[in-house]
């Protein structure tokens, strides 16, 4: 995770100002990665291509196309590789106590992996709510 002869900081990234509302839904490509951080906000990645790893509280995963994951406030993580992402960030506000207390309990720092038949439905409804988001 870090390279030999560089310390890598943490990065800290509290109160995220979202650009509308609540949710922020962003499709981006990453080459190399991040450095480790955490934030105030959950933040749902779906790979739609490339391949790499993802690092989250020690615990490293690999990442493809069909990949996802959720972080929470309480994560520290990072991914490395070069890929397509679609992140969808939001805050506390609108998860449900029913979800919240799934969260909670199930300890989601863990990677899903989709088949590419079921894929192609979430890639679908990704662009949807990508073009949804553009539109404000």
């Amino acid at each position: 995770m870090v390279k030999k002869g560089k310390s890598a900081p943490i990065l800290v990234r509290p109160d995220h100002e979202f650009s509308q509302g609540n949710v922020e839904v962003r499709q981006r490509h990453f080459k190399d990665g991040t450095n480790l951080h955490w934030h105030d906000y959950y933040e749902m990645e779906i790979i739609t291509g490339g391949s790499g790893f993802y690092y989250i509280n020690g615990a490293k995963f690999p990442l493809t196309r069909g990949s996802a994951y959720l972080v929470t406030p309480v994560d520290f993580h990072l991914i490395e590789g070069e890929f397509d992402i679609y992140n969808i960030a939001f805050n506390e506000s609108l998860i449900s106590e029913a979800v919240m207390n799934m969260i909670i309990s199930l300890n989601p720092a863990a990677v899903v992996s989709f088949e590419e038949e079921e894929f192609l439905l979430i890639e679908s409804a990704l662009g949807a709510l990508n073009s949804e988001y553009q539109k404000n």
